[in-house]
């Protein structure tokens, strides 16, 4: 995953959000593939959607916290 004005490509906390906001399909299945492998990414994901979450037109951001609810399950 190339993000756009990062200068890591590691999966920090902008780093996923520049994926959630603006990535595209390919992006979210890399996400996905890595919030099975590592716990922690999801942990990461919930606290970068809660800001989110009060703007209803926000709907990436409400999808992703909800998936990664489910992967902590």
């Amino acid at each position: 995953m190339k993000h756009r004005h990062l200068k890591t490509q590691q999966l920090s906390l902008p780093a996923l959000d520049d994926i959630i906001g603006r990535g595209d399909l390919s992006e979210w299945i890399e996400l996905r593939d890595a919030i099975h492998a590592n716990r922690s990414v999801a942990q990461n994901i919930l606290k970068i959607c809660k800001p989110h979450l009060t703007d209803e037109t926000q709907q990436r951001y409400h999808l992703w916290k909800y998936y990664a609810e489910r992967q902590l399950a």
